[in-house]
């Protein structure tokens, strides 16, 4: 974690590159989302909404929508779940803190 900045995402260890331009991303800049949760639908659509509103271009809003279609397909697969954080480790980490 860079100096001062506080971990974004405290249940996931994030590795991400975007192939466009290079530019890595952890999760000290980034939270993850899986697409089985059945909350996710709900979070793409408030992005939509909020991006529309602050005027995020209209390939953006067309790059979320297509997200949502593919985390659709997904739960409709039968890979869909209630989100949860265990009592155990993830509590820990992600209410507490503890190794971060």
């Amino acid at each position: 974690m860079e100096q001062g900045k506080e971990t974004i995402d405290r249940k996931f260890v994030i590795v991400a590159v975007n192939p466009c331009n290079g530019k890595r991303y952890t999760e000290d800049d980034g939270f993850f989302v899986c697409a089985h949760d059945l909350t996710a639908q709900a979070g793409i659509d408030g992005m939509i909404a909020e991006g529309k509103k602050i005027g995020v271009s209209d390939v953006h809003i067309q790059s979320l929508g297509l997200l949502k279609e593919r985390v659709i397909r997904r739960q409709k697969s039968g890979d869909a779940k209630v989100p949860d954080t265990d009592t155990g480790c993830e509590t820990r980490r992600c209410v507490n803190g503890e190794g971060i």
